[in-house]
């Protein structure tokens, strides 16, 4: 059975409130389809409040995001289409700003999804979790961050929860894309795919997100789903994936502005 935007929007809030408590010091709460997430990173979409139901109440939502602000960092609004007029004027009055739209992307790969074919000389393999490291020193340059936040981010605490993979491609030895996968209740999500900045475009982002996908498939996994950025959305595309909704995101204005 195909897998719905309820149960879709469902997988990403949870997905994200187990995986932002293995950060040392975050927290995460659930209440009646809407998530609030602290990661104590200074990233806005890492803290924040993620509307899964279009019916949630305006005063809850509210209450969550006074709570976050109290901590003094950085965060994000972020929900789905319909609860865009009720949520809409509270971002606005909070000063909040748009930022582009998430896509929610899903593949249903099925058993005998087959990767595509990677790239000449790439070969993906699988992390260990004490090789986390090797997973952060590839994100933090293919993303443009610090090392320190990727370390502060993704830990051995992170890929022992059940379900996860981690996977490193590289060339001639040397470490080039990486990305994490993570199967929950029969749904894998995708997350952190980088490739280093001096070999984009060259295959190897859709090769391992390919691979992650054959993986699914043969885990029994009904679906993967992730959530694009512009760079990314065409080669997902390409790949099979198909948008089920756009969430709208809006952050915390930086401080000088």
């Amino acid at each position: 059975m195909t897998i719905g935007a309820d149960e879709l929007a469902a997988a990403l809030t949870d997905s994200f409130g187990q995986f932002i408590p293995t950060i040392a010091g975050a927290w995460a709460a659930s209440l009646d389809g809407m998530l609030t997430a602290y990661s104590g990173v200074g990233v806005p979409t890492l803290n924040g409040v993620w509307v899964a139901r279009p019916d949630c109440e305006r005063s809850a939502v509210g209450a969550q995001l006074d709570r976050l602000a109290e901590t003094g960092q950085v965060h994000c609004l972020s929900f789905r289409p319909g609860a865009a007029s009720m949520l809409e004027p509270i971002a606005r009055d909070r000063k909040l700003v748009r930022q582009r739209d998430m896509p929610l992307m899903l593949l249903e790969p099925g058993p005998n999804y087959r990767p595509v074919e990677p790239p000449k000389g790439l070969r993906i393999r699988e992390l260990r979790n004490d090789q986390v490291r090797l997973h952060a020193e590839v994100a933090a340059r293919g993303f443009a961050a610090p090392l320190e936040m990727f370390e502060q981010l993704i830990t051995e605490d992170a890929l022992n929860l059940p379900g996860t993979r981690c996977y490193l491609g590289e060339v001639d030895g040397e470490p080039v894309v990486t990305g994490i996968a993570r199967l929950l209740d029969r749904k894998v999500g995708v997350f952190n795919i980088a490739t280093v900045p001096e070999q984009t475009r060259r295959g190897y982002g859709a090769a391992l997100t390919s691979r992650a996908c054959a993986d699914a498939g043969a885990d029994g996994a009904r679906g993967v789903w992730l959530q694009a950025s512009a760079d990314g959305y065409p080669v997902y595309e390409r790949l099979g994936f198909r948008t089920v909704e756009n969430w709208q995101c809006w952050i915390t204005a930086a401080p000088d502005s």
